[in-house]
């Protein structure tokens, strides 16, 4: 498995997230039949385990994972990056209606390319994006840069459930139902044959563990969630 390939382009990827941001949240939740709420409250809890002061979100999207890490980390600031203004138009309306606009900052940025200060973050978050990264070795690379001494990486991606009966199913839902059902209710066919695609081609080339490794990070661990159809990834940046 090569631990450097090269991703999808990312303006490709850009516009394809603004179109779909409107419908996004509810259709993740329907295709994920809410999992995905479950595995976003465990990724939070494991952040507010280490009481960061500083937390970036990168691939933020709809800032789903933004808002939950301001309302656990009283005091802490949040930083949503995403390449995609449509994504994060919808995550500023939930920060508003939240009032939380003194702890949370949104910016648009490419993951490859951070403009971040060196070591300005205690923690990182990244949730179902890495596989969208044309590059995800450097983005990675740019999370060592931009985290202090210390800080923790989680990144949570989808994978592939390796059983023979699950895997078969869980397959078969992938190719089959998600792009069928995610087409017709945002109407955007060819971003929801993408999507579940990029699952199992992400999942063929990319060892994350190994990213996280390659740029310089230690007691890197990954966790398979329900059954290996996500993995929750976490590594520690020392020295």
């Amino acid at each position: 498995m090569k631990s450097n390939p090269k991703g999808p382009d990312k303006g490709a990827v850009r516009r394809m997230f603004d179109k779909i941001a409107p419908s996004y949240d509810p259709i993740n939740t329907l295709l994920s039949f809410g999992t995905d709420h479950r595995w976003r409250r465990l990724l939070v809890a494991r952040v507010a385990q280490d009481h960061p002061d500083k937390v970036l979100d990168l691939a933020a999207g709809t800032g789903e994972v933004t808002i939950r890490l301001a309302e656990a980390l009283e005091g802490a600031h949040i930083v949503a990056a995403d390449l995609s203004e449509g994504m994060l138009a919808i995550a500023r309306g939930k920060v508003e209606r939240k009032g939380l606009q003194s702890r949370v900052s949104l910016v648009v940025a490419d993951a490859e390319a951070l403009p971040f200060a060196d070591g300005e973050f205690d923690a990182v978050t990244l949730s179902f994006g890495i596989r969208n990264f044309s590059a995800p070795a450097t983005a990675v690379a740019e999370l060592y840069r931009t985290t202090r001494s210390g800080a923790t990486v989680r990144i949570m991606e989808f994978g592939m459930p390796k059983g023979r009966v699950f895997g078969c199913l869980y397959r078969f839902y992938q190719r089959w139902v998600m792009p069928f059902v995610g087409g017709l209710l945002s109407g955007k066919w060819s971003a929801y044959r993408y999507l579940p695609a990029s699952i199992e081609a992400f999942d063929r080339r990319v060892d994350v563990a190994a990213l996280l490794a390659e740029a310089g990070f230690v007691e890197v661990t990954s966790e398979p969630l329900t059954r290996g159809i996500a993995r929750l990834y976490s590594a520690k940046k020392m020295g």
